[in-house]
């Protein structure tokens, strides 16, 4: 792992919730577990939970607590974690995600070691589905990270979750952009995911809205084409145009 900077954790892990402490604690417990020995900062946006969630992150001395106080959509949730992120490296995760083993610290050093990825794609499977393999993510012959580990500066460079989603393809739309700067999506089928899928209202809130793939497809189905093969941006580039 590089050398985090004084005062910075090595690994921002970042996610939204609603009414799911149960699995909430759960998935924190694994989380810091699974990034050993790096060291981790959760930033976790809340949309107005009333069961107690509000009550543990107020307490947890390595949670920044963002308090939305209403459902805006997992995009804009994302979004706003990842603009407090710190570290050198982003995980997003869900709220109903148990990292198994060591996968956080796996997929840092992955990165670390092969600078031409942006993004470490977790495999995941969920819990209640019938296939039991492990996957990730995969549209018009891309890998795109349902869960990952990203560059932080390549993610601020890229404008994280943005793109006028609501809460689904913006996952999507973040790992095609980094594609688009010629870095690569790899997938990383040794660290794995439980997605423990909880059904409840807030999914299925959003569960059945297609219009936001649809708007997706026909957005990238033919600049695919004109993705470079190495990367075009670079992390002294960024701060060179920042400065």
């Amino acid at each position: 792992m590089a050398q985090a900077e004084r005062g910075r954790p090595d690994l921002s892990v970042i996610f939204g919730t609603y009414n799911r402490l149960g699995v909430l604690r759960q998935c924190i417990e694994h989380a810091r577990a699974s990034a050993y020995p790096l060291t981790v900062e959760f930033i976790i946006a809340d949309g107005g939970s009333t069961d107690g969630t509000l009550e543990y992150l107020r307490q947890e001395p390595d949670v920044t607590l963002i308090e939305q106080g209403g459902l805006f959509g997992a995009c804009q949730a994302f979004t706003a974690c990842c603009k407090l992120a710190r570290a050198e490296y982003v995980a997003h995760l869900n709220d109903d995600a148990l990292c198994m083993g060591d996968c956080l610290a796996v997929a840092c050093k992955f990165l670390d070691d092969h600078p031409d990825v942006g993004q470490a794609a977790l495999a995941f499977r969920d819990i209640d589905a019938e296939d039991r393999r492990y996957r990730t993510g995969m549209i018009l012959n891309r890998h795109y990270a349902n869960f990952g580990v990203v560059r932080r500066w390549l993610g601020e460079y890229v404008g994280w979750f943005s793109g006028g989603y609501l809460t689904y393809s913006c996952d999507q739309e973040f790992s095609f952009r980094i594609w688009e700067q010629g870095y690569k999506v790899a997938f990383l089928g040794g660290c794995r995911i439980e997605h423990l899928r909880v059904c409840d209202r807030l999914r299925d809130t959003w569960e059945h809205d297609h219009g936001e793939p649809i708007a997706f497809l026909a957005k990238w189905r033919d600049r695919i084409k004109d993705f470079p093969t190495e990367p075009i941006i670079t992390r002294e580039r960024t701060e060179q145009i920042a400065s």
